[in-house]
């Protein structure tokens, strides 16, 4: 139903899908950075566990293309409560540079693995690698975005992508685990 929307001509639905995921996205950074995981900061804007890289990789994989705008939008909005000495204009950076990364990482990854949409035939091992290598990709992305914005320093560069790449890892692992065990309790027991 929700690909429809987007293939239609009513570009006030499109709209709303898109303000809908970009106040969920902006929404679940705030809540995980302020309110569930801010003991668990490594540093400025890297935690050990970042749920919203699992929804961002859950909304790419399901929505795929649609889910862009509204993760463009939410990033850049979340970014500017996080960052208020960014201008409006390295914020978009922010949110063109940290979508389009898991975009071009997925796509990749689908490629080299040999996988496709609509996800049937995907395997556990399959999965974890896609996870792996759109955090990994998220995460050079940032660092190298704070660091070309003036945010931070090139010093001590991988480290914080290896803690922005775990911390990414484990929220979408946490995702994932709530999304299937969500799903599995939607479907009808049929013993």
């Amino acid at each position: 139903m929700i690909q429809t929307l987007f293939k239609s001509e009513d570009w006030k639905s499109s709209l709303l899908i898109t303000v809908v995921i970009a106040c969920c996205y902006a929404g679940a950074i705030q809540l995980n950075n302020l309110v569930l995981f801010n003991w668990l900061e490594f540093d400025r804007g890297r935690f050990l566990v970042f749920v919203p890289a699992g929804l961002k990789f859950l909304l790419l994989m399901c929505l795929r293309g649609a889910a862009v705008p509204g993760l463009i939008l939410g990033i850049t909005v979340a970014c500017r409560g996080m960052f208020p000495e960014l201008s409006l204009v390295g914020c978009l950076a922010m949110g063109l540079g940290l979508t389009l990364s898991a975009v071009l990482a997925i796509a990749g990854a689908t490629r080299l693995l040999r996988v496709s949409f609509p996800w049937t035939q995907i395997h556990k091992g399959q999965l974890l690698a896609l996870l792996a290598v759109m955090a990994l990709a998220d995460a050079l992305a940032s660092q190298w975005l704070l660091t070309a914005l003036q945010l931070d320093t090139a010093e001590g560069f991988l480290r914080e992508v290896g803690q922005g790449a775990l911390g990414r890892m484990m929220g979408s692992i946490l995702v994932l685990a709530a999304f299937v065990w969500l799903r599995r309790g939607a479907q009808p027991n049929l013993s």
